[in-house]
Order: structure tokens, then sequence, then C-alpha cells
């Protein structure tokens, strides 16, 4: 025994004459799909005989108002289609009431329970026959209605000469549409309205580059966010974020030298925050803080040596205090006009001379030139002492006036780090502006002043 398990309907309407004017029995194909399984749920594979009926009820006893029988249907893997009307023309005549069911008879089974209703799509037969219809072409406004009789669905031409598709809800009010840009008949732009009928999601093609954006809006009605793209930069996109009052609060967005780029702004619409790329060096970042007034105050980067650089009016280290909890304990780092590294400790001084050989890892950092070495006596009976000799290695000592005393001293030795020797202490202006958003011409942000077009039922 064959049985359908399921069934997806796809109605498609095609006439096939097209006259000057339309009449009342004018021949329609309706395209239906259908999946057939043998008993065990085995998609068929098969040529069958089928019978389908249009019925004014969902019970065998409903008249049958339309029907044919089409001997060779070719079913594959279970699916099957058919132009209902090919045997026998559907005239509209045969929807002239709300209610039909499509009955089908599978050969050399019983009818198939329960029957299909058939809804929407198969009563545009009637448009054969509305005011407006010429030849099967429609130039009215289309309009699909619930059971109630309130429209859910509109196909309508707009004043400006556009097209527009809008979807209702149960409460009356539209919640979808697919329209134009108001002004710009020929670019198209789609919304999704919530309960009250208002956009909150709207796609459209901007009105300066041709550029795609999505824009998002809050319950307040003002825009919270945008996916749009960089001013002069049709082709580099831009994301923005915007608080209650639709002022611009961040920015993610791919910059002038094709890097990417994010921008965060304070309340008072100053830059707060910025990842960017360093000057000119695309692929170098840079990382920058910001006061109130938008003035860069603390930040790290990789300059165009390739070297890491942090930043900022203090370099600080934080630790808890032991002696009293719940503060810490802050130090600020010694500055100056160069890049140094030192090392410190204690040697001895034996018969008024003594050479101190210097760690490896100092040998490493330090350059030939800039060092500087500091040396202490550590006995009262010392006649002084001198450094005789110093170099990234190791440095010699002397005491004065000929001394032959032998005691131990302390040292420090400060020398300028290899690679820094050239260090730039007056160096161009922090540059780093925010974006600018996508720009209509005249310098409005693009779409931030346009609508999408949208007609009230």
């Amino acid at each position: 025994m064959k049985h359908i398990v399921l069934l997806t309907v796809i109605f498609s309407l095609s006439f096939l004459a097209l006259a000057s004017t339309a009449t009342a029995d004018a021949p329609t194909l309706m395209q239906y799909q259908g999946y057939l399984t043998d008993e065990w749920g085995v998609p068929l594979n098969d040529t069958l005989s089928m019978t389908f009926k249009i019925c004014s009820d969902p019970t065998p006893e409903g008249s049958v108002i339309w029907s044919e029988t089409q001997a060779d249907v070719i079913v594959t893997n279970g699916l099957f289609n058919v132009l209902l009307g090919s045997v026998n023309p559907v005239v509209d005549t045969v929807f002239a009431e709300t209610e039909r069911w499509l009955g089908i008879t599978v050969a050399p089974d019983p009818e198939i329970i329960p029957r299909t209703r058939l809804i929407t799509v198969p009563y545009a037969f009637r448009t054969a026959t509305v005011d407006g219809a010429t030849g099967g072409l429609i130039s009215g406004d289309i309009f699909q209605a619930d059971s109630e009789g309130d429209t859910i669905c509109e196909l309508s031409r707009l004043d400006d000469g556009g097209g527009y598709i809008g979807t209702y809800g149960a409460n009356g009010s539209a919640n979808a549409a697919l329209t134009i840009v108001e002004g710009y008949p020929n670019n198209g732009g789609g919304g999704i309205l919530d309960s009250g009928s208002e956009f909150r999601a709207e796609m459209r093609i901007s009105t300066a580059y041709d550029v795609g954006m999505i824009q998002t809006y809050g319950p307040n009605g003002n825009r919270n966010a945008r996916l749009t793209y960089t001013l002069g930069y049709p082709n580099h996109g831009c994301v923005s974020i915007t608080d209650s009052l639709e002022q611009d609060r961040g920015h993610f967005f791919v910059n002038e030298y094709s890097a990417g780029a994010l921008t965060l702004l304070g309340p008072n619409g100053n830059l707060n925050v910025s990842l960017y790329n360093f000057y000119d060096d695309p692929n170098n970042g840079w990382l920058g803080v910001f006061d109130s007034t938008g003035d860069a105050k603390a930040g790290m980067y990789v300059n165009l040596s390739g070297q890491g650089i942090i930043w900022g009016d203090t370099k600080n280290f934080r630790v808890a205090n032991p002696n009293e909890p719940g503060t810490d304990i802050w130090y600020c780092s010694l500055e100056g006009p160069e890049a140094a590294a030192y090392v410190r400790g204690t040697g001895h001084l034996e018969s008024g001379r003594a050479q101190v050989a210097l760690p490896d890892h100092f040998v490493a950092v330090a350059s030939q030139q800039g060092i500087t070495v500091q040396v202490t006596p550590l006995s009262a009976e010392s006649k002084g002492l001198a450094v005789v000799g110093k170099s990234p290695e190791m440095f010699a000592v002397r005491e004065l006036n000929n001394g032959n005393g032998s005691y131990d001293f302390d040292f420090m030795v400060t020398a300028v780090r290899k690679g820094h020797e050239d260090y730039q202490v007056i160096r161009p202006a922090m540059r780093m502006q925010p974006p600018e958003l996508g720009a209509a011409p005249g310098g409005a942000p693009d779409g931030s002043d346009i609508q999408l077009q949208k007609i009230s039922r």
C-alpha cells in the first residue's frame, strides 16, 4: 500500500493565454508538490496514476467542483510535481467561494484523508475579473485578508513610482515592509516594525554611494546601531553604536589606511579610547586613552622601527599596602630624556685598585655610548675613588692620591639602550580623531535624515 506522509504545497499561477481583456474562464495552472512513501516510510520511486479533486467541503460528502486524473506522474525519491489544470483547465469560478479543499487519490488506494485546504494564493485566480486587470496583469493594489477580513499582506504602488510589499500583525499594524528610500524610488529598502508600526530595524541602499546599510532603533525611536561605511571610502565598512539620544558613542571601522580601528566616545562626545594604527604605518598598532577634553594622556604603540612603546604622564607600579589594608602603594618611575638601563652592586678595592665585570644581561642591552659609572666608598679611611676605564662589559676603579686602601664600595652603572641611541625628545603631536561615518552630499550622515517609505492601509 502506498500513502502520503508529508505534503509540501507550492502554488504558482501561470496564464496559458493572454488576451487584451481578462475573461472569467481564463484557463490557469496551479503547481502542486507532494511526498510519497510506502507503508514502511520508504520514499517511492515509481510512475503512478493520481486523481486530484477540488471540493467544497473537507468531508467525502462535499461536492466535487473540479477534478482531473494524471496517469503518468513520476515520483523520484518520494517527490512529485504536477500542474493541476494540465488535463482539465482550472477556471477562476472554481474559487468563487471562500473555502475550497483538495482531495488526492493515488491509484489503486482510496482518497487520502484528510483533504488539504486551499488558502491564499489559489484565490489569485479571481484576479482575472477584478477591476483594472488586463491580460492577466493587475494595475491596482493587491490585498490578502485573513478569515476576519483584515488585511495581513499587501502589494502596492507608491505615489513616487516605487513598489511596496507590507505585512501586518494580528493587531492590524504593519510589522514588515519591502519598500524604497523616501525620495529615492530607485533605492530599495526593507524594514521590521514594532507593534505600533514604527521601524525598529532597516536595511537600505544609501543615497550617496549606493552602499548597503543597516540601522536599528530603540523603543524611543532613536537609532542605536548602524552598519554603514567610512566617509570618503564607500568600500570600507563601519559599525556605529549610539546612546538613547542618538549620539555616537562607539565606532568599529576600516580607516583610510585599510586598517581596522576602534574608537569610543564619552557622554560629552569627546574621544576617550582609540585603537588605531601608528601614524602612516597601517601594520603597527596604536592604543590611546584620552581625557574629558579629547586629549591623549596615555597609550602604547609600535613605532616605525618596530619598537613597542608605552607612554603617559607618569609610569607606575602598584602593590597592595601590607601595613594598611584597603590601601595601595604606588611608586612612580624615574624619567629622563633618553631610553636607559642600569645595573648596581658592590665591588671590592684591593691595594687601591679594582676591576668589576658587568653581568651578561647588561652587556646585551647596553650601548657603547652613553655609559655612566658612579661609585661610593664604604670606608671612612678612603681618599676617594676614580673611574679610570669603562665599557658595557666592565669598569676599573683606583683610589685617589695613589692610595692603596682595601675596602668595599657601591656602584651604579647606567647606559643608553642598544637601538635607542637616537631617542627623540621632541616629536610631532599625536593625531587621533574619531572616524566620520558615511555622509550624503552636503555632509549629513547618510540615512539619518532619510526614512523608508511606508504606507498605512
